[in-house]
């Protein structure tokens, strides 16, 4: 028994035969072919949806360290408005305290 490929393999099937076989082998593998491409349409689908929820999920953090972020800023700004308030008060004393002592 020598190797044989499956075009040469004859099992006594008229030319008729062979073609309805090929035919059916055929649409086999399409409905074959075209079940992996459905199921890797789902999983693309799948994979689309859990990154679109990972993107919604760091949407709302990216909201919520924004509106602390916004906070934070504007106690910095008050920080700094009552430091500049601050050394005006200073400034004001400082000179009074010259004027003070100078004869």
């Amino acid at each position: 028994m020598g190797e044989t490929n499956g075009s040469e393999f004859d099992a006594g099937f008229s030319d008729e035969e062979k073609e309805d076989l090929e035919r059916m082998i055929g649409a086999f593998n399409a409905d074959r072919k075209s079940l992996a491409a459905d199921l890797a349409d789902e999983n693309l689908k799948r994979q689309i949806e859990i990154i679109e929820k990972r993107f919604s999920h760091l949407g709302e953090i990216v909201s919520r360290t924004n509106k602390r972020l916004d906070s934070f800023f504007e106690i910095l700004q008050l920080l700094h408005r009552k430091s500049e308030i601050m050394n005006e008060r200073f400034n004001t004393l400082l000179q009074v305290l010259q004027q003070d002592a100078e004869p």
